[in-house]
């Protein structure tokens, strides 16, 4: 796998991926509840399987209304929480050796925020999957 660079790491949504405009940050986590199998056959010590997995990505931009094109509007994301909408999402560089993820994603939030005088305005949003999380490397 590539060193990857982080300004290169882009959220895209839909079936025909577009990237979500102005990023700022993004992330992706996955998770696994445990569940505990103590008994008093181990010997005093806790002992765990796995249970229940699940993945979440968040991410973050500036507010730029005059990007146009090639890019989604973050807004987007907020429509399809109201709408109730399932969105493809995939988290990658597009670089050839660079890992991607990507899997079916609800919006649980998303804001947006005017702090400041002469501040960039700027959003945020965070997805919880649903269902697998896939992974790969681009060719």
């Amino acid at each position: 796998m590539a060193t990857q660079n982080s300004t290169l790491g882009k959220v895209y949504v839909g079936s025909t991926p577009i990237a979500v405009a102005c990023l700022t940050s993004n992330s992706w986590e996955s998770t696994s509840d445990l569940r505990e199998t103590t008994c008093k056959d181990t010997d005093g010590h806790r002992t765990y399987k796995y249970g229940m997995k699940g993945w979440t990505m968040s991410c973050e931009g500036m507010l730029d209304q005059t990007i146009t094109g090639a890019t989604n509007d973050p807004f987007a994301l907020h429509e399809a929480m109201q709408a109730r909408t399932e969105l493809t999402v995939l988290m990658g560089s597009g670089v050839s050796g660079d890992r991607w993820v990507s899997g079916i994603g609800l919006v649980a939030s998303y804001s947006e925020n005017f702090d400041g005088v002469e501040d960039n305005a700027t959003w945020s949003a965070s997805l919880t999957g649903s269902g697998q999380l896939a992974d790969g490397e681009y060719a």
